[in-house]
């Protein structure tokens, strides 16, 4: 059991965060980090090691090749999405990684990754019953893969290991959860962050069901195509609409507040592995093996992703996010806010998205057929390398943006913005960009130091 407390017990002097959420038109920067402590967000998650070959193509059933090269790569989708946030979230945001290594060496050398990547290890906890997590890979100069994962020191994480380091970053701006580690620990993290007042990010990757009373407590799921409908069938929301809301199938998506990120020269995927015309070289990490690919809404059959979020808009949850490949990104814009949680994040100024989404806050509500407003940011192609890292990348951009104080809008966009940066580079947390990266790349709406 977790100590309740009130929110202004559980926080001091600390306002709720995001609290101008309603207010588009303000972005909170980190003009001036030197007086703040920066923003911790705790990531709970998986760590591995990753073995790469590459070959010219996949080996059939009992054929050998050669293989050109061979690499290690950091990976784990824990890890990937907390290098993201420490590179993405500048000097304003501090990750903290919460996982379970093997006392070997290459537990050894995560431990020193992360401290590279200035990212707090505090809480890793190492046990020698358990070898570190480990990922076999074959990827072909096309870009296709195979891959068998040993989940290994994964899944000794402990839960009184996880509620120690809860207990020790209750002042957390964030939690954030994918699904590589046990479900007990998932659920445990999730009401733990739901009793100390902090937002949780839920990845849902690769899906396990939870129960709809610990679903309900989070607040941002992040989720592709085939995991949105994986989520509304196991809460009974997909069969639901399907059969009887025939208007969910279309319901009213908002352009106009989204006029401006046409230009925006994007394209993001949530770790949906492409094959590519360009060889691969160096390393390669894999999205998650029992991720399904999401595949592209082509079929009436196929619930359209609007739908999806709107469906998904009726539970509490209050912010559903649905990337689906080169058709952008899909959301709603309830994301309510009340004495649930209790940090603030970010200081409040003016910052340089404000031109960019001026008039946000117009065209919120929805149209009475349907529960709740869809927006949609759309992507560009870019010349893609690589798309294992993409939907990290966006997820910790995303993370950082809402750390860093900004809207969901203007977090989605600088999401969308690292993950099309990231498909251009080869290998999984060697592709994961900086702000810097961002600006030198030209992507005009990114935060400026």
């Amino acid at each position: 059991m977790t100590e309740q407390r009130s929110p202004k017990e559980r926080c001091g002097n600390h306002e709720y965060p995001y609290k101008n959420d309603s207010d588009h038109g303000t972005c909170r920067t980190q003009k001036d980090t030197s007086s703040k402590a920066p923003d911790k967000v705790v990531v709970v998650g998986s760590l591995n090691m990753d073995y790469v070959l590459t070959t010219e193509r996949l080996p059939r059933k009992g054929e050998t090749l050669p293989a050109h090269d061979f690499s290690t790569v950091h990976g784990g989708k824990g890890m990937n999405q907390a290098v993201a946030i420490a590179r993405l979230g500048g000097d304003a945001v501090r990750p903290v990684m919460v996982g379970c290594l093997g006392k070997d060496r290459d537990g050894d050398q995560l431990v020193q990754a992360l401290s590279k990547a200035s990212i707090a290890g505090d809480f890793i906890q190492r046990r020698e019953d358990f070898t570190t997590g480990i990922a076999f890979i074959t990827v072909s100069d096309t870009g296709d893969n195979t891959i068998v994962v040993h989940p290994g020191s994964n899944h000794g994480l402990s839960p009184q290991w996880v509620q120690d380091a809860m207990n020790k970053h209750r002042d957390a701006a964030m939690v954030v959860l994918q699904m590589e580690i046990p479900l007990e620990i998932i659920q445990q993290t999730i009401d733990t962050a739901y009793d100390y007042g902090i937002p949780v990010v839920l990845n849902p990757s690769p899906f396990k069901s939870l129960p709809k009373e610990t679903l309900e407590k989070v607040h941002t799921l992040v989720v592709n195509q085939v995991e949105a409908e994986q989520i509304a069938k196991s809460i009974g929301a997909l069969p639901k609409f399907l059969a009887t809301d025939d208007h969910l199938r279309h319901p009213q998506v908002s352009t106009e507040a989204h006029q401006h990120t046409t230009k925006v020269p994007t394209k993001v995927q949530q770790d949906t592995p492409r094959p590519s015309k360009e060889p691969k070289r160096g390393s390669h990490t894999p999205p998650n093996p029992e991720e399904p690919t999401a595949k592209k809404h082509d079929s009436k059959d196929d619930p359209d992703p609007r739908a999806l979020v709107a469906a998904l808009s009726k539970t509490k949850i209050p912010h559903i996010i649905l990337t689906h490949g080169d058709q952008g990104v899909y959301y709603n814009r309830q994301d309510p806010f009340s004495d649930r949680y209790h940090h603030t994040i970010g200081d409040a100024s003016t910052g340089p998205f404000d031109d960019h989404w001026k008039g946000h806050s117009e065209n919120t509500k929805a149209d009475e057929k349907s529960p709740t407003a869809v927006y949609h940011q759309p992507a560009k192609k870019v010349s893609v390398v690589d798309p294992t890292a993409a939907g990290d990348s966006f997820l910790g951009a995303y993370v950082a943006g809402r750390s860093l104080g900004y809207s969901p809008e203007k977090s989605i966009a600088y999401g969308i913005h690292a993950g099309a940066f990231a498909v251009t580079k080869s290998g999984a947390q060697p592709s994961i960009p900086t702000k810097k990266d961002l600006l030198s790349a030209g992507w005009k709406d990114c935060p400026e130091e």
